[in-house]
């Protein structure tokens, strides 16, 4: 049996945080190839995001209000300019 270890109060906060930074800074030092992939990757997904916001807030900017505002019913024929569709217990007779 081996004898136990006399428990040691906690570290401070920041005492912890620097630690824990240097962890982490040691394994980007090692792994430079595998976070200058993830860095891309995350830059990547982020241009993606704001990419597909800026197409839904186009859509519904210049398609989906003008076609709420002018009054035009679900399930209308649009013109050839404008996307309308409606599922089918939708529409109006």
């Amino acid at each position: 049996m081996t004898a136990a270890r006399p428990v040691q109060p906690p570290k401070p906060d920041a005492a912890v945080l620097r630690e824990g930074l240097g962890i982490v800074w040691s394994g980007m030092r090692q792994e430079k190839r595998m976070i200058t992939i993830a860095v891309i990757g995350a830059a990547l997904w982020a241009a993606a995001t704001v990419a597909t916001s800026m197409a839904i807030g186009y859509i519904t900017e210049n398609i989906i209000t003008p076609a709420a505002t002018s009054g035009m019913s679900p399930g209308r024929r649009c013109g050839a300019s404008s996307v309308c569709w409606a599922p089918s217990w939708w529409r109006t007779p």
